[in-house]
């Protein structure tokens, strides 16, 4: 019976760190996936509150620097752990664990002989503006032509932020798309050697009026550090 106890005992001790260290891992797998999918809320959430406060009076859409910055502040309210971020500082050189870009891609037609948005089969993609959430890190998309890739294309990164647009083949009813990137830096609680985890998620919408080629930026009002790009004032 004691030699029994004793083999007990040693395999509890060896065993109960195995399983500390998996329990521990499960926590953090979990809390990995509770933020990706909070991120997939958060993009989808903020692009459908752009394009309805894009919509004027006129059937037009444009949106404003404050209008940006309400669509783009649904991330506080999927993430509420954000509230107790640092607001980015140069001086301190703190930054937050979030960014959020809402961007507008125009699309014009190549080729003679169609109506855009209409019948033609060929598009040139490119930037006409973007803007980041102003409490976040501020990161933009390059302006000047965007790279078309298929949907089963991996997007290429450029400055954290996707430099292609999954609309290769696409042949008709393209004008532009209102863009919403967001990044968020996981922290794991227990797994901490392996350091931060960045994940992204982009959603891509249509506009909801076509009496205007695009969704313009009205920069009136105070500045958010976004871009403007040639061509599309």
């Amino acid at each position: 019976m004691k030699s029994r106890a004793g083999v007990a005992s040693i395999e509890f001790a060896i065993l109960t760190p195995v399983l500390g260290i998996f329990l521990f891992g499960l926590v953090d797998l979990s809390d990995a996936i509770i933020a990706q999918r909070r991120l997939n809320a958060a993009v989808q959430q903020i692009g459908l509150m752009a394009t309805q406060l894009s919509i004027q009076s006129d059937q037009t859409t444009s949106l404003t620097v404050a209008q940006l910055n309400q669509a783009s502040s649904v991330i506080f309210s999927v993430f509420p752990s954000l509230y107790s971020a640092p607001v980015y500082n140069a001086v301190t050189n703190k930054v937050p664990s979030y960014a959020v870009t809402v961007s507008d891609i125009v699309f014009n037609a190549t080729g003679g002989g169609c109506t855009a948005g209409l019948t033609c089969t060929s598009y040139t993609a490119a930037l006409a503006w973007s803007v980041p959430l102003q409490y976040g890190q501020q990161i933009n998309r390059a302006c000047g032509t965007v790279s078309q890739v298929t949907t089963a294309a991996a997007p290429i990164y450029v400055n954290n932020l996707p430099s292609t647009v999954p609309t290769a083949g696409v042949g008709s009813a393209l004008t532009s798309m209102l863009v919403v990137d967001v990044i968020y830096t996981f922290t794991p609680i227990f797994a901490k050697f392996i350091g931060t985890v960045t994940m992204r998620q982009t959603a891509y919408f249509n506009q909801r009026s076509y009496l205007a080629p695009y969704i313009t930026y009205n920069t009136a009002g105070a500045s958010s550090g976004g871009v403007t790009c040639t061509g599309y004032v």
